[in-house]
């Protein structure tokens, strides 16, 4: 039987702390693209895949070019082998669309562009562990707490996403969920209508404006 494990606010970034990543990457590549510094437009281009599409840090590692679909009908991430090695299909926003796109080309003069990998490191393919170290190096820049990691971005990912659509299954299906037991502990974090409540508990109803006589 599977550990049971559920998710806090401890464990994903708000809106803030979402736009303050985005921010420090965001301007670090801007920064770079005057300077030829790649390794922050790719850095850049890591939070924006990780927040957008909710991949694990293996799955960012073994991403390749051929696998981001750009058409503007149906933008998407194609996940080949996956946990389980299962493939899954994530719709990814007009947004992130044209920011792939835009690094796709700027890739193409990155040094090791020939390698199939969307994310390169200095060696060759970007693993793991250097996507690791470079989310939580971002995540100081942008003053971020330390408990914080690329995983994150992922549980941010869900949680958002669920907040947006309100539809376990759709989460279930971008995340890769084996079963959707394991998605609804992001439902514990987001319920707005349990804050709504919880706000109205033995709240005293308004008193009755009083009639105004002309």
């Amino acid at each position: 039987m599977s550990k049971e494990w559920t998710i806090t606010p401890h464990d994903y970034l708000d809106a803030d702390q979402v736009k303050r990543l985005r921010s420090v990457a965001r301007e670090r590549a801007e920064h770079a693209k005057r300077t030829g510094a790649w390794m922050a437009i790719r850095d850049h281009t890591l939070i924006e895949v990780a927040l957008g599409s909710g991949m694990r840090a293996s799955e960012l590692s073994n991403l390749k070019v051929e696998d981001v679909i750009l058409e503007r009908n149906s933008p998407s991430i194609i996940v080949k082998r996956g946990k389980g090695g299962k493939t899954r299909v994530i719709k990814i926003s007009e947004a992130l669309r044209r920011h792939l796109e835009e690094y796709i080309q700027l890739r193409s003069r990155m040094p090791l562009a020939s390698l199939p990998f969307l994310f390169l490191g200095q060696r060759g393919q970007w693993t793991r562990n250097g996507i690791g170290r470079a989310a939580k190096q971002l995540m100081a820049l942008a003053g971020l707490p330390s408990r914080f990691s690329v995983h994150s971005l992922r549980h941010s990912y869900a949680t958002h996403l669920l907040k947006a659509c309100r539809n376990l299954r759709l989460v279930q299906m971008m995340l890769g969920h084996s079963s959707p037991t394991i998605t609804t502990v992001y439902a514990q974090v987001m319920d707005s209508e349990a804050s709504e409540a919880a706000n109205n508990l033995f709240q005293e109803p308004p008193e009755p404006e009083p009639e105004q006589t002309f």
